[in-house]
């Protein structure tokens, strides 16, 4: 493949595209070739970006596949510049078969010898509407050329062109289970809003893992997440998280799938956390509240033992500029009249062990 001068990112940037509207440009006009001919030659894309854009959308085919498609439907693509055909122009194509179509001449049905082995491990299929607007792209993948599909994902376009929703089936082990489940969902401009997924993380059919996000500031974070650590299909662990305006947040921890909160920790906007309440007895009732410094160590822990709501177990860690705790004092007010009688001080030795001085 002959290499291309920029890259297809920076290429297009030039234009003001993206490389996810020239990926949707691309696949809304699979069926009109000429039409993609055109404008690409029109804006200076060789076959090679071609391949890079369609890469990026998760098709993996290059440069020569790019310009061989074009041949085998009928179109010289030599003038893009780029990768240019094998194939004769209109001359079989061994790496890719067009299974159906419809009036129009859209393609409705297709399939790919990426690896050229004499397989087709890749196929697609495609939805329109009544005026000829993509609706639907399904992406098939043998990954492991066994013959069975592994691996499907499902774009839905809404009436404007842009993509709505997208749906991702794996089976990672390959042994006709699904692992991982993913449903990724978009405002009515294009932008990701939140995604779903379920994930079998110990690959034995069960999904073990379930977490769902939301967009804030354009960036993708946790909303709610759920673990079963027991693998019994219960998710014992549940979490939620409420965002503030400035994107500090709030999480919300069930350790043991009772209903109540075992953990209410405080993050600040760069998600570290800095201050967490603990209901270690699971009794409803927070005993301990801890601290955290900028480098996520514990540097003081607060103990109700008692249930009064006043706190009569104080502990201060120390720590080294690496990281290494050095020191713990602990004081203690052991009849409860808001006065610490017991002052206990802990030095780290060379293990790392506090030893009470």
């Amino acid at each position: 493949m002959s290499a291309t001068a920029i890259s297809a990112e920076q290429h297009l940037g030039g234009y003001g595209v993206t490389m996810r509207q020239a990926y949707e440009f691309i696949m809304g006009n699979i069926g009109d070739l000429e039409n993609i001919y055109k404008v690409c030659k029109q804006f200076g894309v060789t076959t090679d970006m071609i391949g890079e854009v369609l890469t990026s959308g998760g098709l993996a085919v290059d440069g020569l596949i790019v310009a061989n498609y074009f041949a085998a439907n009928g179109v010289d693509s030599s003038e893009l510049g780029g990768t240019l055909p094998t194939v004769e122009v209109k001359a079989a194509l061994p790496n890719h078969l067009i299974i159906s179509k419809d009036e129009a001449g859209r393609t409705l049905a297709e399939k790919f010898d990426q690896d050229q082995k004499g397989t087709f491990v890749l196929r697609l299929q495609y939805e329109y509407d009544s005026e000829g607007r993509l609706l639907a792209r399904e992406v098939f993948k043998d990954k492991n050329n066994d013959g069975v599909e592994d691996h499907t994902f499902i774009t839905e376009y809404g009436s404007n062109g842009v993509v709505s929703l997208e749906e991702l089936l794996e089976d990672k082990n390959f042994d006709g289970k699904t692992d991982v489940h993913m449903n990724f969902y978009y405002t009515a401009d294009g932008k990701r809003s939140s995604f779903d997924m379920l994930q079998d993380r110990n690959l034995d059919g069960t999904f073990d893992l379930h977490v769902i996000t939301t967009s804030v500031d354009d960036k993708q974070r946790p909303l709610a997440q759920e673990v079963d650590e027991g693998n019994d299909g219960i998710f014992e662990v549940s979490q939620f998280f409420v965002y503030n305006e400035d994107n500090s947040f709030t999480r919300y921890k069930d350790t043991n799938s009772d209903g109540l909160t075992d953990v209410r920790a405080y993050h600040d906007i760069n998600g570290q956390k800095y201050k967490a309440y603990n209901d270690g007895n699971k009794d409803g009732v927070f005993e301990a509240l801890e601290t955290y410094d900028e480098n996520q160590n514990k540097i003081t822990v607060e103990i109700d033992t008692n249930g009064d709501n006043s706190y009569d177990i104080l502990k201060n860690f120390s720590y080294s500029e690496k990281g290494e705790r050095t020191a713990l004092t602990e004081s203690k007010d052991e009849d409860y009249d808001g006065s610490f009688e017991i002052v206990l001080n802990y030095v780290a030795n060379s293990d790392g062990d506090l030893i009470l001085q």
